[in-house]
Formats: structure tokens, C-alpha cells, sequence
């Protein structure tokens, strides 16, 4: 099943020293090509294999896991908004690659292929495409300079990155803390009657026990289960990111 993620946020008008890193190989004789996904996932791909190979049993507690990607994030210089205002959008995704491959790794995870695209609608932050193993991020708002849309894109690699979490799980190995959860999480992704939903922008007619009433589509997506558990995840790392100094409150 071939489906999107995405994040929405209500205006954009508020849009070193690095660690020693296993997106090095990635990234570091990889020319950026805005318009060349095609050799971008011919590079990465098979690159990023070498990450795929994880055989773990333990049981993965969500307490742990936000600690310890705040943690990373903290130690990582690139990521630091007085240096991350000075990168370049090449090095920009460069950072964000190898941010991803570490959090991948704190999740138990295989990493995606991070893109930063020029996206149709302004107010989308980002998605997470499955099928082609990648999250991908609003060019407009990861080369704005303000503290808020800074705040924005880790938000949403961390919420996209929550959703490769999800299907991990669902698709390949349990290893999340909850099987409740995650039975959750294989019905909104693949059962029919919960099946995911994606938001037109349309209105729709919800029954109720009174008759018909309206609702904006988009709530519909909102308050998925999927939805809200990447949403409160993501949550809770900017919170503790905030309590570190790392960003400022919004």
C-alpha cells in the first residue's frame, strides 16, 4: 500500500562542527540535485542497506526513546540554530540526513532517504512516503531563517520520522512498548473501515445521532491514531528540546 503523511501548519509567515556520523557516506560526495530524486534514491539506497540490518528483541519504551533523540539533538552542532542558519539548503539536508539516521537508529529502525522539495501547497511541512523510503521536506520552510520554522522542520523530521517508526512495527517486527498500540496503528494503516486518511480540503457529512452534521475533512486526518501518537511524540521532544535551551519556546 503506496501512501502520504503530511503536516500542516497555519502561516508561514514566521518561517561546524559536526558529529562523527554514519550519514557521512551518505552525504558527503553526494551533489545536491534539486530535480534528481531519481539518482538521489540510486546513491542513498542501496547506501543506506548497510543500516537496515537490525536484529533487536528488546522492548522499546517511548520514555527512553524521546530522551535519547533530544539527547542527540542537543550534542548536534549542525543542528544548533546559530548554525543552522548559516548552513547552506545542500548542507541543511546534509544535517537533516544524518539526523535521521541517528534517531533511526535510537528507534531501532531502518533510516529514510531525507529530501527537501519544493511543495505544491505552502502550508505542508513535510510527509513520509513508504513505498519510496523517504520523508521529505518543504524547501520554503527549511531555507527560512526564523526560530519558528526552524522549530517546524525538526518537529515534523521527528513526526514523519514517528510514522517510519509505526509501520516498522506494523510491517517488519514488533518492537514498540504497547501491542495495543500497534494493533492501532495496522488497522488506521490497513484496515478498510479505519483504513488512512488523507485530507482533501474538502467538507464532508459525518452521521449522528441526530441526523447529518459538518466536518472539515482535515479533522478527519488529524485525529487518527496514527496521527496523534506521531503528533504527541514529536510533542514531547520539543518540549524536553525546549527545557535543554536547544529551541525556543513558539
Amino acid at each position: 500500500m503506496s501512501f502520504e503523511t503530511t503536516e500542516r501548519i497555519e502561516s508561514l509567515n514566521e518561517v561546524g562542527v559536526s558529529l562523527e556520523s554514519p550519514a557521512e557516506s551518505i552525504t558527503a560526495d553526494n551533489e545536491f540535485r534539486e530535480n534528481a530524486e531519481v539518482n538521489l534514491h540510486e546513491e542513498l539506497n542501496p547506501k543506506l542497506e548497510t543500516y537496515s540490518k537490525i536484529e533487536y528483541s528488546e522492548c522499546l519504551f517511548d520514555t527512553e526513546v524521546k530522551e535519547d533523540i533530544a539527547n542527540f539533538l542537543e550534542s548536534y552542532d549542525d543542528i544548533k540554530f546559530e548554525n543552522w542558519t548559516k548552513l547552506s539548503l545542500e548542507e541543511k539536508q546534509n544535517a537533516l540526513q544524518t539526523a535521521e539516521c541517528y534517531i533511526a537508529n535510537i528507534e531501532h529502525r531502518p533510516p529514510k532517504i531525507v529530501q527537501i522539495e519544493k511543495m505544491s501547497e505552502p502550508g505542508i511541512m513535510g510527509y513520509q512516503d513508504e513505498s519510496c523510503n523517504k520523508i521529505a521536506l518543504n524547501s520554503d520552510i527549511v531555507e527560512h531563517g526564523s526560530m519558528e520554522s526552524y522549530r517546524k522542520v525538526i518537529e515534523t523530521l521527528i513526526h514523519e520520522g514517528r510514522h517510519a517508526y509505526q509501520h516498522y512495527n506494523v510491517d517488519v517486527c514488533m518492537i514498540h512498548e504497547s501491542g495495543s498500540q500497534v494493533q492501532s496503528w495496522r488497522e488506521n494503516f490497513y484496515n478498510p473501515q479505519y483504513e488512512y486518511y488523507q485530507s482533501q480540503g474538502q467538507k464532508i457529512y459525518i452521521p449522528t445521532s441526530e441526523g447529518y452534521d459538518t466536518m472539515d475533512d482535515y479533522r478527519l486526518y488529524y485525529y487518527q491514531p496514527v496521527e496523534i501518537d506521531a503528533r504527541n511524540f514529536a510533542s514531547d521532544v520539543m518540549a524536553k528540546l525546549e527545557a535543554k535551551g536547544v529551541v525556543s519556546p513558539p
